[in-house]
């Protein structure tokens, strides 16, 4: 009788654990259920975010290279339509030489308007105190340096009503020496632009 009643005791146990088990396994099915719709839609989130990341990033690497090889090209052109002012400046006045000097003069002056807006960009994109900026106000600076000795002969001409005159050896001298400065601070400014470009990877 005594061995029954362990027997029975023994069954008991067993049925209580078994009982337990099954519990405990059907809150832990119904918690994960409850919380799956919630962390699928928190890892959905999560993803979204990330490619929307990544996305992002690419657009604002993608446009700022656009930017700086955008500025490039124009510092480069008004470079080159100011090397061939410099060269009309120095010939002989005459009526052809007279009209295509203004056509250059009026191109040189609007890519310099260019280049002062890329400045301004590049300003409100990277701030003053960037390499690239500075680098690029540095170019506008001798390039303008470059440029006032053609600037005052012009304003003479038309102030005086006479042919333009032509540069004298202190103009030339400024002029060569300031080409020289702006070429540097132009690849200055490519290397900078390279250097940023190249550390801003897009993904």
């Amino acid at each position: 009788m005594a061995a029954c009643r362990r027997m029975v005791r023994h069954d008991d146990r067993w049925m209580a654990d078994s009982t337990t088990i099954a519990v405990v396994s059907v809150s832990v099915a119904g918690i994960t259920a409850l919380a799956t719709p919630p962390l699928t839609a928190w890892f959905d989130e999560r993803k979204e975010s990330r490619r929307f990341g990544r996305e992002r990033l690419i657009r604002d690497v993608t446009e700022l290279r656009a930017l700086l090889d955008d500025a490039l090209i124009a510092i480069s052109e008004a470079f080159y339509r100011h090397s061939k002012l410099t060269v009309e400046w120095g010939l002989d006045p005459g009526a052809n030489h007279t009209d295509l000097f203004n056509d250059l003069f009026n191109d040189v002056l609007a890519k310099r308007e260019s280049m002062v807006l890329f400045k301004t960009r590049l300003e409100t994109r990277l701030g003053p105190g960037d390499a690239v900026t500075q680098a690029y106000d540095e170019a506008i600076d001798l390039f303008d340096e470059a440029f006032e000795p053609i600037v005052d002969a012009h304003v003479a001409a038309k102030m005086g009503g006479g042919p333009l005159s032509r540069p004298s050896e202190k103009d030339a001298f400024i002029i060569t020496q300031r080409k020289r400065d702006m070429n540097a601070a132009i690849k200055r400014f490519s290397e900078e632009a390279h250097k940023l470009a190249g550390f801003q990877r897009a993904p």
